[in-house]
C-alpha cells in the first residue's frame, strides 16, 4: 500500500464507542456515539445507535458490532430480585435508525450471537426466560443452556430457528463460529466439561439446514485454519481474559482483508511477560514486543491495517489473586504502533468500547490529515 507525502507525515485516527449524554427519540434508550480521535483530542463526534440506557444491578451484557459497521447487537443477562436467578433479551440496532429492535425468539429470551462475515445475519443460541440459572452454572465465557439455535436477518430482522438443542435433556457446552462465505457454520457441542478431545464437531448450512459431522483435516481446521482462528466470527472470542487460564491461548485480532493479524501471548503470565508479533498469512512474522521490553500485565490486540504496517494496542497493569484471577485494573493507556519503524505513539482517549482504526467508505485507514 502506497501512502501520500501527506499520510506519511501524520499519524492514524482511532474510533471508539461510548455512550452519551444526547436526546433520545426513544424512551429507555441512549446513543451510543462514535468518536474519531487523533493523539490527544476528539476531532469528531456523531450519535451511531441506540441501546439500553441502563441494566439493573447485577447485569451482564456483551455487545458488538457488525463487520460493515451498520448494526449493532447487545445481550444481556440480568439479575432477578434474589440475586441467584437470571432473565435475558437481546436488541439489534441499525445506525442512525430511530427504532431499536427487541429480538423475539417466540419467548425463548435473549440471543448469544455472532454477525456474519458480510454482515447480513446474526447466528446464535437462546437462552430461555424461564430457565433461571443458579450463579455456579454461569462462566464468563461458557454457556450450558437449554436453547435453540436461530439466523437473524439484520436488514428485515426476521429470525427462524436452525435447529434445537443438540443436547436437550442437559443442555450443553457450545462453541462455534462462521465460515468466510456466510453460508456455513460450525459447531462444537459437549454434554459435560468443554474438552476437545471429545467435542462432536458440525458444519451446518444455514440455508438447507444440512448439518454433517466433520472429520480428519475438516475437524482439524476448527483449531487451526487462519481464516477460521479470527476471533470476530468464533464463539466465544476470549478477548478480554481476567485468568490465566482464560489467557492460555494467544489472543488476536486481524486485519479487515485477513491477510495479516497481531498475536499476543502469554497474556496474563505477569509483568512485561506477553509478547506481540505481526504475523501474516503467508507464514512472515516479526516480533514487534518482547518479554521483559515493557511493564504490563496485559496487552490487548485491538486492530491492524490491511498491509500490517499500523496496529493499536491496549495496555493494562492490574492486581492478580492468589488464584490468578485480575482483582483490580491500576493503569491503562493505548498505544498505536508504526509496524516498519518499531516505534509506538501513545493515544488520550476516554474510556469506550470497540476501539480500532478510523476508516474511510471504502475501509482504508484514516490519516490526522484525512480530516
Amino acid at each position: 500500500m502506497r501512502y501520500t507525502k501527506r499520510q506519511r507525515e501524520a499519524l492514524p485516527l482511532i474510533q471508539y464507542y461510548f455512550r452519551c449524554e444526547r436526546s433520545s427519540p426513544v424512551k429507555g434508550f441512549t446513543w451510543l456515539c462514535r468518536a474519531v480521535c487523533d493523539r490527544t483530542s476528539i476531532i469528531r463526534e456523531e450519535p451511531a445507535f441506540l441501546v439500553p440506557k441502563s441494566y439493573l444491578d447485577g447485569s451482564m451484557s456483551e455487545s458488538t458490532i457488525s463487520p460493515d459497521g451498520k448494526y449493532h447487537f447487545e445481550a444481556s443477562i440480568i439479575s432477578l430480585t434474589d440475586e441467584r436467578r437470571y432473565s435475558s433479551k437481546s436488541i439489534l440496532s441499525q445506525a442512525g435508525h430511530p427504532s431499536p429492535q427487541v429480538l423475539d425468539f417466540q419467548q425463548m429470551g435473549g440471543l448469544v450471537g455472532l454477525f456474519s462475515p458480510d454482515s447480513k445475519f446474526l447466528v446464535g443460541f437462546t437462552v430461555h426466560d424461564s430457565h433461571f440459572l443458579t450463579l455456579p452454572e454461569i462462566r464468563e465465557e461458557e454457556y450450558r443452556f437449554q436453547g435453540s439455535f436461530y439466523l437473524v436477518e439484520c436488514a428485515t430482522r426476521k429470525a427462524r430457528r436452525l435447529f434445537t438443542p443438540i443436547h436437550p435433556r442437559g443442555g450443553c457446552f457450545y462453541r462455534w463460529g462462521w465460515y468466510p462465505n456466510s453460508r456455513h457454520i460450525w459447531l462444537w457441542c459437549v454434554e459435560h466439561e468443554p474438552d476437545e478431545r471429545k467435542a462432536h464437531i458440525y458444519r451446518y448450512d444455514v440455508r438447507s439446514h444440512r448439518r454433517q459431522v466433520l472429520l480428519g483435516k475438516e475437524r482439524e481446521a476448527i483449531f487451526d485454519d487462519w481464516y477460521l482462528q479470527d476471533p470476530r466470527y468464533r464463539y466465544p472470542r476470549s478477548h478480554f481474559p481476567v485468568s490465566q487460564e482464560d489467557a492460555d491461548k494467544p489472543l488476536l485480532v486481524y486485519a479487515r482483508n485477513q491477510a495479516v493479524r497481531l498475536c499476543v501471548k502469554d497474556a496474563l503470565k505477569a509483568n512485561g511477560s506477553a509478547e506481540v508479533f505481526v504475523e501474516w498469512r503467508d507464514g512472515r512474522r516479526q516480533r514487534l514486543l518482547g518479554k521483559g521490553e515493557h511493564r504490563w500485565l496485559l496487552i490487548r490486540p485491538l486492530d491492524i491495517s490491511d498491509d500490517g504496517r499500523w496496529g493499536v494496542l491496549e495496555c493494562l497493569d492490574g492486581r492478580k489473586s492468589e488464584k490468578g484471577y485480575v482483582e483490580e485494573w491500576i493503569s491503562a493507556e493505548v498505544q498505536v504502533w508504526d509496524v516498519v519503524a518499531g516505534r509506538n505513539y501513545i493515544y488520550l482517549t476516554k474510556h469506550g468500547s470497540h476501539l480500532q482504526f478510523a476508516r474511510d467508505a471504502k475501509g482504508a485507514v484514516m490519516f490526522g490529515s484525512a480530516l
